[in-house]
């Protein structure tokens, strides 16, 4: 995204609902450096933006640029965090940046599609039929 818009003087396009999380545009540390620089015609908000890997405004990145203080993106800010590790137990969709807390013990497959990271899951299968898949109980009818 390194000086993407740079003098673009006609471009004032709605971009708020780009994402710079999880694999965003980098290429370099934050990748934003004189993004709009002499854009002299944009003003779009951009303050939708959480920006994690820019802990602070990147050099030139609005020099020139008639964006408001209050339309810039949000700095070293990230609005979802948690695990962001697709093979975790405990794996988070909408988490933008890790924490951390990702669980790596391994999931176990109950069969039928069927697969947790809990010790046993109980299912009902109505009329008051429940079976338990992960420890040895049986169910008094098949579960469909």
């Amino acid at each position: 995204m390194y000086k993407m818009f740079q003098q673009a003087t006609a471009f004032n396009q709605e971009i708020g609902n780009w994402s710079f999380i999880q694999g965003g545009f980098w290429a370099y540390p934050c990748g934003m450096e004189s993004m709009f620089k002499d854009a002299t015609s944009f003003n779009q908000d951009l303050s939708s933006w959480s920006v994690p890997l820019c802990d602070s405004e990147p050099l030139d990145f609005s020099t020139g640029c008639p964006i408001e203080d209050s339309n810039q993106p949000q700095w070293g800010t990230c609005p979802t965090e948690g695990c962001t590790d697709s093979g975790a137990c405990n794996y988070d969709l909408e988490a933008g940046c890790d924490d951390g807390s990702c669980d790596l013990s391994s999931s176990h497959d109950l069969g039928e599609d069927i697969e947790t990271c809990d010790e046993s899951v109980t299912l009902d299968a109505g009329a008051g039929t429940t079976a338990t898949y992960g420890a040895p109980v049986k169910p008094r009818r098949a579960l469909r």
